[in-house]
């Protein structure tokens, strides 16, 4: 939340004007330098002196569905959730050896 006002040079095309109580989307936050974040439809660059940073406990919550779609349940099982992403369930034998280099074939317990 933008805490003091800031109109940047009109040469500046970068920088974003801030007005006091201004909420900026932070886009990237380098460690010195400016951040860049979004403003008014506007990606651009600010001080983050002149910003307090707000908890996201209190940001404003976005719905990210629709209220009219309905949600499946939770698989229950691994082979619920292996059907659910259409992978087969092998039966029976070893598992195969891992082709990862490094990497070692342990035992594996029932889930």
């Amino acid at each position: 939340r933008v805490h003091t006002d800031f109109t940047p040079s009109p040469y500046d095309k970068d920088s974003l004007k801030l007005r006091k109580g201004d909420i900026i989307g932070i886009i990237e936050k380098p460690p010195v330098g400016t951040w860049t974040g979004l403003l008014n439809n506007k990606v651009g660059s600010f001080k983050f002196i002149y910003v307090d940073i707000i908890p996201e406990e209190t940001a404003p919550v976005r719905k990210s569905r629709s209220p009219g779609k309905s949600k499946r349940p939770k698989p229950k099982t691994l082979h619920e959730l292996l059907e659910r992403i259409s992978l087969q369930v092998r039966h029976g034998g070893p598992a195969a050896p891992s082709k990862t280099p490094g990497c070692q074939q342990q035992d594996q317990a029932p889930l």
